[in-house]
């Protein structure tokens, strides 16, 4: 690679060829996440599944609908440090894991059920 022009066709022309993310068996295979967009090997598959959670989540507009959710959550988390602050880790991690479920629910993507 000493010239830019070769540069730029490795980078450019033929980084699909070049760069994927990495294999996760655990999560993919024992954990069942095969279909699980973070967890997609790059193609179409990924590129379809990436544009459907960009139509949901992509702009400030679409966002808007989750906020009753947010502030609900945003309260119960501020009632709960000052009934119990002494259970600052457990306390947040349970107001972390409240929007996880929140996004499959706003979320109706089955990549299964895309083409390969």
């Amino acid at each position: 690679m000493n010239t830019y022009e070769k540069a730029v066709e490795l980078l450019e022309t033929k980084s699909a060829i070049y760069s994927d993310r990495a294999d996760a068996p655990m999560a993919t295979d024992l954990v069942g996440w095969k279909d699980n967009l973070a967890f997609l090997q790059y193609g179409s598959r990924f590129r379809e599944g990436r544009k459907m959670f960009h139509q949901e989540f992509g702009t400030p507009k679409q966002l808007v609908k989750f906020q009753p959710q947010q502030e609900d959550q945003s309260m119960n988390l501020l009632r709960n440090l000052l009934k119990e602050p002494d259970n600052l880790e457990k306390i947040v991690s349970e107001f972390v894991h409240f929007f996880s479920p929140l996004l499959m629910k706003y979320l109706p993507l089955n990549l299964a059920m895309l083409e390969h």
